[in-house]
């Protein structure tokens, strides 16, 4: 596979997200009743279409996505040992993804755009949070899926904010 095509298909292999809306997905394409998809898997589709929903108007599904991988890195870190976030690589991620916003607002104001951004990561990040509590050693196990494919695809570098081991 060439490296990270698109934010998208990072998410897919990293983080084994579903689609930001409709019924479930199986890995065929095939539409599968909610019922059918384990429990962590739904609780993050819902809790992400959520957060797409909120944010669509604001970013683009890339740049949503994008937020949604560093809530989950967040989340990992706080849960599962051996991953710490770098500040200064969060903040790059998050400047990057959503440093658009800024030019939303004349300078003295309050940059509301930015605020309901990064409620929308504060709500990803929850809803990780809450999937944890589900099964943690599985949780954890994502983490060192989600290193393992950025270190094959370099390209979506810029999107690991765990300092490095």
């Amino acid at each position: 596979m060439t490296p990270c095509r698109t934010l998208a298909a990072a998410v897919a292999a990293a983080c084994a997200l579903a689609p930001p809306a409709g019924p479930a997905l199986a890995q065929t394409a095939t539409a599968a009743a909610r019922a059918d998809v384990d429990v962590r898997t739904r609780m993050a589709m819902h809790v992400n279409t959520v957060v797409f929903d909120r944010l669509a108007q604001l970013l683009e599904p890339q740049e949503i996505l994008g937020l949604i991988i560093v809530a989950q890195q967040a989340a990992i870190a706080i849960n599962c040992e051996g991953f710490d976030v770098d500040p200064g690589r969060h903040a790059a991620a998050v400047t990057r993804l959503t440093g658009k916003l800024s030019a939303m607002t004349e300078a003295g104001q309050n940059n509301l755009p930015q605020d309901i951004a990064m409620s929308g990561y504060a709500l990803a990040m929850g809803g990780e949070l809450a999937a944890a509590g589900y099964d943690i050693a599985a949780f954890c196990a994502r983490g060192e899926t989600m290193r393992a494919e950025f270190a094959e695809n370099p390209d979506s570098a810029w999107l690991l904010v765990w300092t490095d081991r």
